[in-house]
């Protein structure tokens, strides 16, 4: 399969345009997927602030009972925000530095170790992501778990305001960097199997159908989620409202373990498992078409091929599943016309 970064030459579009139009397509994905995303993850900070808690049908009932619908959508106002300003960077810069990095670092270093300039982007993307969202995270947490109906800004006992409000950063830091770097390096090697498996007639710039977006998102969930969660239920317990000033990932490791045992490092999984599937199957989608503008290319033009699955319920081929693309059509088409 060709690389991006060999085909950069051909790219029609500017930098500026490039991120203005891969901006759009990351703001356009989280107002689709907020309204559905939200709920799920609001459960998740629920369960991982109080461990005692189980997903179930009893805990969802409670949380209509006594706080109606708008409980699911606590602190959603400033998550909605924070969304879309983490996609008017994230969509543009995940696939950048991919591609930067795969042109910076040595060809033998990308031949041998093709996932390291995901790693390298995951460690960067995780940087911009604590600098520029901690704050934001911080104070969408205390706003899901207090108590109290006013909005916590005060900071009692607490020497400045920066502290506040950048507690937990480290935890969210290093959280960030496994997050990043486990989802760029599972979605990348999921997609191409999927294309060399299901597709095989398939290049760079071929999209993949939805039923293989899901597929890409179970999988690139299951293995972020696997790696994540410990991380982000330790974060969660050091952001929350009512949580000690001296917290710190060891000691609330600790706290953790010796208080509820292992199984509560995957506090909430169950709704993070959902939220990693439509998180992943929309960022996955939105990163092909990010590619394609990388590559010169845009999702309109006629000459992208889409990917389309076929499948004959009344046919000798019924128990397979045949995939053809636009561009196999045409060099078909061509063919009969040169015969």
């Amino acid at each position: 399969m060709r690389n991006p970064t060999n085909e950069s030459s051909n790219n029609n579009f500017s930098p500026i345009k490039i991120f203005f139009m891969s901006s759009l397509i990351g703001i356009k994905r989280t107002f689709l997927g907020f309204p559905i995303e939200y709920p799920c993850e609001n459960v998740r900070v629920r369960l991982q602030a109080s461990p005692t808690m189980n997903f179930s049908y009893s805990f969802i009932k409670s949380i209509l009972i006594n706080e109606g619908i708008s409980g699911f959508y606590k602190g959603g106002l400033l998550t909605f925000g924070k969304s879309i300003l983490r996609q008017t960077y994230l969509n543009p810069t995940q696939v950048y530095f991919k591609i930067a990095y795969g042109k910076i670092l040595p060809p033998d270093v990308n031949n041998r170790f093709p996932d390291i300039k995901n790693l390298f982007a995951g460690f960067t993307m995780a940087s911009l992501s604590a600098l520029i969202l901690s704050p934001l995270e911080r104070l969408k947490t205390v706003l899901i778990t207090r108590n109290s109906q006013s909005l916590p800004l005060q900071v009692h006992g607490y020497k400045s305001s920066y502290k506040f409000f950048f507690k937990g950063t480290s935890s969210y830091y290093l959280k960030s960097i496994v997050s990043w770097s486990t989802f760029l390096v599972a979605e990348e090697r999921i997609r191409k199997l999927v294309k060399f498996y299901f597709i095989p007639s398939a290049n760079e710039t071929t999209l993949l159908p939805f039923p293989y977006l899901l597929l890409v998102g179970v999988l690139g969930g299951g293995i972020s989620l696997l790696f994540t969660s410990p991380l982000e239920t330790i974060t969660t317990q050091i952001q929350k409202a009512d949580s000690k000033q001296s917290a710190t990932i060891r000691s609330t490791y600790y706290s953790l373990v010796q208080n509820h045992g292992y199984k509560v490092l995957y506090a909430g999984w169950k709704p993070k498992f959902l939220l990693y599937l439509l998180t992943t199957i929309y960022s996955s989608a939105a990163i092909q078409e990010t590619e394609l503008l990388y590559l010169g290319q845009d999702k309109r033009n006629n000459d992208v091929p889409q990917a389309k699955l076929k499948i004959s319920f009344f046919s000798n081929q019924s128990r397979d599943h045949s995939v053809h693309t636009d561009h196999d059509k045409d060099l078909s088409e061509k063919n009969k016309n040169n015969i």
